[in-house]
């Protein structure tokens, strides 16, 4: 704290007015000053840091939960860390924003001692000016320190990317920024070409960004967390249920090598419900076959999911959503009420080679699986249907390619 006792109110003010022109002079841009070397506190030995692939976050979420949004050039490792040099920060809490070298601050309150020290003027006169040495100057913020879970590979020394940080890192360095873990796909980008939108979202600060996600394999890694979740929760449901007033019957079960093996089926779609549901069969919906050994359980089941791609050659589903992204009432199959619908479906060791390596009698279920229920699409054939179906239990008898 600055010490100002024992000065007369005139002193004081001079000498508060000497601190507040420092702080501007810190607050200014730029200096070739480079900051001290943070110094570590003595910390037990760091927990173990894995990637955290529990959740992907849209674009307007990772703009909100980032602590610190930076434009950074990749350094050497210090300490178990490597350093990140700050190039330009686009959002960050106060003590990054503000960083002040606490050197130079230390420096304020010893001119304020001076002035304390200073013989006061003569009768009449106005208090003299500290003189200072040399004008007192914004340092270089120091780099930012991020940990990285074990073998995750950052891009080369001198890289510059993109960084959104977040969590941060338990301890704390003196006189420098937070520390953090990079343990997220999306702590890091290194395409540039984003950097523009996402400092044009920032300014803006009010509605939705203009895309859902900031770039393509964010949208991937979200889609296959779905799937993770789905796959889940398929290989644990019980065959032979109803779900949502929707039965599903394995019909004509075949498993043939003629030109490969291939295990073709019909699915028998029955509507309990007592009114018209419309079943989608385009991007968002899925045939799939479950099989497992007798003794294996649930959880160690075999999923092999018929895409999008093969539905629309195989099954004559009309798959356009697939290529525009809008849905449209052609994606969708209607189920009268009380009605029932049958669908041919194939599953071959072309699209999914392990079904070749298979040897032995296997408990097999057809599956069904979507989650999209149409709700704002024109003309739908019925109510949408979204959920899981199974199929009875059956068995299937495979003979190991040779």
């Amino acid at each position: 704290m600055p010490r100002l006792a024992g000065l007369t109110k005139i002193e004081q003010v001079a000498a508060l007015g000497v601190l507040l022109a420092f702080s501007k002079f810190c607050h200014a841009e730029s200096s070739d000053t480079p900051p001290p070397t943070p110094t570590s506190v003595p910390a037990q030995s760091p927990a173990k840091i894995t990637l955290n692939l529990d959740r992907i976050y849209t674009f307007a979420e990772i703009l909100q939960k980032a602590e610190t949004i930076a434009i950074v050039e990749v350094d050497t490792p210090i300490d178990g860390h490597i350093r990140l040099k700050p190039l330009e920060i686009l959002k960050a809490p106060a003590e990054i924003r503000n960083w002040i070298n606490p050197e130079k601050v230390k420096d304020a309150e010893d001119l304020l001692d001076q002035a304390a020290k200073a013989k006061p003027p003569e009768k009449g006169k106005p208090a003299p000016e500290p003189a200072l040495t040399e004008p007192p100057r914004r340092t270089k913020m120091p780099p930012l320190l991020v940990r990285t879970p074990e073998g995750l590979k950052l891009p080369d020394v001198g890289t510059q990317v993109l960084v959104f940080l977040w969590e941060r890192e338990e301890g704390t360095l003196q006189g420098a920024a937070p520390r953090y873990l990079l343990n997220h796909p999306q702590n890091l980008y290194d395409d540039l070409a984003l950097v523009p939108e996402v400092r044009a979202e920032l300014d803006r600060k009010r509605g939705q960004p203009r895309r859902v996600f900031l770039r393509e394999l964010d949208h991937v890694l979200y889609e296959r967390l779905i799937q993770k979740a789905l796959d889940a929760e398929l290989r644990k449901r019980e065959g032979g249920g109803i779900a949502q007033g929707l039965k599903l019957r394995a019909g004509r079960v075949v498993v043939q090598n003629f030109q490969g093996l291939e295990v073709s089926a019909t699915v028998r779609f029955e509507n309990q419900r007592d009114f018209a549901q419309a079943i989608y069969v385009g991007d968002g919906g899925g045939f799939a076959l479950r099989l497992r050994k007798e003794g294996e359980k649930p959880e160690e089941s075999r999923l092999y999911r018929l895409g999008v791609k093969q539905l629309a050659n195989k099954v004559g589903a009309d798959v356009v959503s697939s290529v525009s992204g809008i849905v449209i009432a052609s994606d969708f199959f209607g189920l009268p009420e009380n009605g029932r619908a049958d669908r041919p479906v194939r599953f071959t060791a072309v699209d999914f080679p392990e079904l070749s390596q298979l040897d032995g009698e296997y408990i097999a279920n057809l599956c069904f699986t979507s989650e999209q229920d149409g709700a704002k699409v024109q003309g739908l054939p019925g109510r949408g249907w979204v959920g899981i179906v199974v199929s009875e239990d059956i068995k299937l008898v495979f003979k190991k390619a040779k």
